[in-house]
């Protein structure tokens, strides 16, 4: 089993394992070491808590995972490869975590960003001390600092062009748009706004993170009954409005939501499976799935099932691949300087493998990662069998979107 997935790793960089002296070659046990800051559940939890634990968890599935499959590859050179793993409730706790590791540690690389706020700050935090971060979970890249930053998770511009590229019209008349009423609902909208809709300005209603209330958005789809419903939303307030609208008697337009690493776990579908059946039916975005079955694709969810018995959300495989990358651009550059890693992943001839079954790359601009999208949708009835199978099943992958209708 591991040497399925780790040949091809062997082969690839059978030209990069050999280190130099930047590394230390032939010295006993050179530490490589990655930091991977993940959010839990705040101990004071109130209402106005958006909480990330969901996809924490499943992230730190990943980095085990990640961590096993790799430490046993540098351990063949010498290297001892490590993934320090910290959980921190808030982006404050987050930054903190982050420069111990980096100051104690001599961590190169962090991999986190669970959500916009603690992206932002681990981001900063990677600038300012002149290390990489890997961001597997927020879609707001416009608040996110550039120059040290790679993105694993698609920015909201990609969703949002690739909603374009599907939805029947993008005639801005026949939308109606949901946005937080804060920065990061602002700066979706924008981009919805020349993604979608060229520009003009849909229909759009804003919702407060502190006290929602959906009833303006109610009485505007009952009174103009918009075809499309979009909602740039985080997670909780995506699960307040389909259960709020699913009690309503209202004529269902087709729902469109922007991901983010909640939204797309077998959890989140669960609740909506449990409270809006019909309304979050889908159709929904995602960067992976554990139905997947190509070659790649199947080995590496079956490698998570039979490690943990849970099915791998995105989370779980975004931050798996980060410390990937992380660990392979280290090998291959020979060094832990963050100036040539970036060149490394951004060498325009770079062909990288996230066990999509197809190579992808960075974009040199963005530093976003250039991959295909999957469209799902909720499964009526989930198939009988073991707690995994159920899992698993609900949710079906509807149809593959390749790059090139993406990017």
């Amino acid at each position: 089993m591991m040497l399925h997935i780790l040949m091809p790793i062997r082969v690839r960089l059978t030209y990069l394992l050999l280190l130099t002296t930047t590394l230390g070659a032939g010295e006993a046990q050179e530490k490589l070491s990655v930091a991977f800051i993940y959010p839990q559940t705040p101990t004071s939890s109130t209402v106005n808590t958006y909480d990330y634990a969901i996809a924490g968890e499943a992230g730190r599935r990943g980095a085990e995972l990640a961590y096993e499959r790799f430490a046993w590859v540098a351990q063949q050179q010498g290297v001892d490869f490590r993934v320090l793993m910290n959980s921190a409730p808030s982006p404050s706790s987050a930054v903190r975590a982050a420069q111990r590791l980096i100051q104690n540690d001599r961590v190169y690389a962090i991999v986190g960003g669970f959500y916009a706020p603690q992206a932002k700050a681990l981001a900063k935090v990677a600038a300012e001390r002149n290390v990489l971060f890997f961001n597997v979970g927020a879609t707001d890249h416009t608040t996110i600092p550039t120059t040290h930053t790679f993105h694993l998770q698609p920015s909201a511009a990609t969703y949002l062009r690739a909603i374009s590229s599907l939805a029947s019209t993008t005639d801005p008349d026949k939308w109606l748009v949901l946005h937080a009423a804060d920065e990061e609902g602002e700066n979706r909208l924008e981009a919805a706004k020349d993604m979608l809709f060229e520009g003009v300005s849909p229909l759009t209603v804003s919702i407060s993170s502190d006290a929602p209330v959906f009833h303006e958005a109610f009485s505007t789809i009952s009174e103009l009954a918009p075809e499309k419903v979009l909602l740039l939303l985080d997670w909780r307030l995506q699960l307040d409005f389909l259960t709020q609208f699913e009690s309503m008697q209202l004529e269902l337009p087709t729902i469109w939501a922007l991901p983010d690493s909640v939204t797309t776990s077998r959890e989140f579908y669960g609740l909506l499976r449990s409270g809006a059946p019909n309304a979050g039916r889908g159709p929904h975005m995602t960067t992976w799935d554990p139905t997947l079955d190509g070659t790649e694709a199947s080995f590496l969810n079956e490698l998570f099932e039979s490690r943990f018995g849970e099915p791998m959300d995105p989370a779980a495989w975004a931050t798996f691949e980060a410390i990937r990358l992380a660990f392979e651009a280290a090998m291959g550059s020979e060094t832990t300087d963050a100036e040539r890693i970036k060149d490394y992943l951004l060498h325009p001839n770079r062909q990288l493998y996230v066990d999509k079954d197809s190579p992808t790359s960075f974009d040199a601009d963005t530093h976003e990662l250039k991959q295909n999208l999957y469209l799902t949708q909720l499964v009526d009835r989930a198939r009988d069998g073991s707690r995994l199978d159920k899992l698993k099943s609900r949710a079906m992958v509807l149809r593959l979107m390749p790059v090139d209708q993406v990017w």
